[in-house]
């Protein structure tokens, strides 16, 4: 591979690279020679019998190595000082925001293909499908300043153990500290005991709430379940539990397969703006301290069936894109994001013309659980089909309003299965009208899409609320949300105060709820419209503000005035301003769900609003 990359380099022409079955070191098309070129493995990946063109980010540990820790069975511990890596490589406990950060800069240990979990307590339950999906969280007894709080000893003995924890050894906390939607991660700065009370103070992270879910991380002393591993970085050690195996395991075998540390920085594969028209397909990318592929600013980019996984933040990073295509593609086991696929712009109304097909994502979010989905998406004309996002402890899918631009996008086909399963206030597909986006997000389309089992199994801290299978969140406008199938949803379709939305011909099985309907526009986000600062998206919560932004001062903004005059008339002057009006829920069709509507409201509250609900009706054999 590195002679390929030099002999392009050198201008030599080359249309096809073909990966035999092997591993491959990572790659970076750095060079304006390396467009045009297809890497394509010989084989479709089979990951499970080791027939692949794998390009990987690993460093392997010899299983030679490994050998008995004596002070616990089970565990084996290898000396890692001379493969290569610096104790600067191995990184260190990361913190920043709950709601857009990752907070992921440390070297993970993959083993069997599989992302293996830093030492914990509790334990995640290893009996529990993989073990992104099975964390298991202790509560906050009592507090006792704004970033410390009491854990029990008499009320729970096990509690005693934290006292053991030994605080040079870079050691944090993981909590859902105010929100039951947001997480992050917190140095302890100590621990103290009076009677039968424990304290822990932390830094970095966001006030406590009383009950609030945590659990610490990177503890040596807690290396005690099969699946998890730690680093002393002072020692440059690595010690492992492997977990069970379905082969036959030995003291004098005891590491039935490769063992690696997830080592290479940045991407395992780099594809910058000046490399057009690249192809990967039938390729593995694996084992990366951070991303699998990195693409931004590309054009012409097409991954077509390749597998990655095993990463410590995010599995394909598609941002700022044109004319690519991302499908028939498997992401798995991710520390943060499975995919990003973001192009186009709104203000300058540039298409991206983005395709994200068929693809299967799975088993996101094994470090920061929240705000890291299956699929975040962004910009303006792309389409995301027939994609199966399953298992995610927050959003299966993002995006759009706050968190990226969202213009005549299309949603169709996509099953979206087990989102939310951990995290509270929720949506399995989620998009959010804050920073003043509510009114600029237009002709998103989500349509015959199926939603299966999104509601919380993980239980909550410190809120008590609804998961939603589609969440139109904080005056989000303007969407069409059509032909769409939930099973076993607790909330299925929720719309928080926006105006223009439909809800047409959806189906509803054994949901708790079918369809959520307020006014927050008239409440508690009345300042969000009763408003008159006009600034660009995200500059501003005014919603009034940003779309007169968008028609007067925007590079496009010709364009968006002819496109959408209504945005003239959402002015301070709209005698229905902040109304939830011209929605539509028609052809809702429910079986076996308790509540129709959330008791809060009536239809004759929605009419009032200037909304129409209509031909809705309750069947009964499903």
């Amino acid at each position: 591979k590195t002679y390929i990359i030099e002999q392009v380099r050198a201008g030599e022409t080359i249309h096809t690279v073909w990966l035999h079955p092997g591993t491959y070191k990572p790659i970076s098309f750095d060079h304006p020679n390396l467009s045009g070129i297809t890497w394509s493995g010989v084989l479709p990946p089979d990951v499970a019998n080791g027939k692949v063109s794998k390009i990987s980010g690993g460093l392997e540990v010899p299983r030679e190595r490994f050998q008995p820790w004596k002070s616990r069975n089970g565990v084996f511990v290898a000396s890692i000082e001379d493969l290569g890596v610096t104790k600067n490589d191995l990184g260190k406990m990361a913190t920043g925001d709950c709601v857009q950060d990752c907070m992921h800069d440390k070297i993970g240990l993959s083993y069997g293909g599989q992302q293996m979990i830093l030492s914990r307590w509790p334990n995640v339950n290893i009996t529990v499908g993989n073990l992104s999906s099975s964390y298991i969280w202790t509560h906050a007894d009592g507090l006792a300043g704004n970033t410390s709080f009491v854990m029990n000893t008499t009320k729970n003995p096990e509690n005693s153990r934290i006292l053991k924890w030994d605080l040079k050894k870079d050691i944090s906390v993981h909590g859902y500290w105010e929100w039951d939607w947001a997480d992050c991660y917190a140095p302890i700065t100590n621990i103290t005991q009076e009677g039968d009370l424990i304290t822990i103070a932390y830094s970095n992270a966001p006030n406590i709430k009383k009950w609030a879910r945590w659990m610490a991380v990177n503890i040596l002393q807690e290396l005690d379940t099969p699946g998890e591993y730690y680093i002393d970085t002072d020692e440059m050690l690595l010690y492992f539990f492997p977990p069970p195996s379905n082969e036959r395991q030995t003291n004098a075998d005891p590491i039935q397969h490769p063992v690696f540390l997830m080592y290479a920085p940045g991407a395992v594969i780099n594809i910058p703006s000046e490399a057009k028209n690249v192809t990967l397909t039938n390729i593995e990318i694996a084992d990366g301290k951070h991303t699998g592929i990195s693409a931004v600013g590309v054009t012409g980019l097409t991954i077509d069936g390749v597998v990655v996984h095993t990463h410590g933040t995010h599995g394909i990073v598609l941002r700022g894109a044109k004319d690519s295509v991302i499908k028939n593609s498997h992401v798995f086991d991710t520390g943060c994001t499975g995919i990003i696929a973001q192009g186009g712009d709104a203000k300058r109304m540039l298409q991206g013309n983005i395709e994200v097909t068929d693809n299967r994502i799975m088993w996101n979010a094994m470090w920061k659980r929240s705000y890291q989905p299956g699929l975040l998406w962004g910009g303006v004309g792309n389409v995301y089909r027939s994609n199966d996002i399953q298992y995610a402890p927050h959003n299966c899918i993002l995006g759009g309003g706050d968190f990226a631009d969202g213009v005549d996008n299309l949603f169709e086909f996509n099953t979206l299965a087990d989102c939310t399963f951990e995290t509270i206030d929720s949506g399995g597909f989620y998009t959010c009208g804050q920073g003043g986006t509510s009114f600029i997000n237009r002709d998103n389309v989500l349509r015959s899409n199926t939603f299966l089992r999104v509601r919380n199994t993980a239980g909550v801290g410190v809120q008590n609320a609804s998961n939603q299978a589609v969440y139109l969140d904080d005056q989000i406008s303007f969407w069409l949300i059509e032909n769409n199938t939930f099973v076993d949803c607790h909330v299925a379709s929720f719309l928080g105060g926006g105006r223009g939305n439909q809800f047409l011909n959806n189906t509803y099985i054994n949901c708790g709820s079918v369809q959520h309907f307020d006014n927050r526009g008239m409440t508690f986000q009345k300042d969000f419209n009763d408003c008159n600062d006009v600034k660009p998206p995200m500059k501003t919560q005014c919603n009034t503000g940003v779309a007169q932004w968008m028609i007067n001062k925007s590079p496009a903004s010709d364009y968006w005035a002819q496109k959408y005059p209504d945005l003239n008339n959402i002015t301070i002057d709209d005698p229905h301003l902040g109304y939830p009006s011209s929605n539509k829920i028609i052809g809702s069709r429910y079986c076996k769900c308790p509540e129709w509507l959330n008791p809060e409201v009536n239809e004759k509250m929605i009419a009032a609003w200037g909304s129409i609900i209509k031909d809705n009706e309750e069947f009964f054999n499903c």
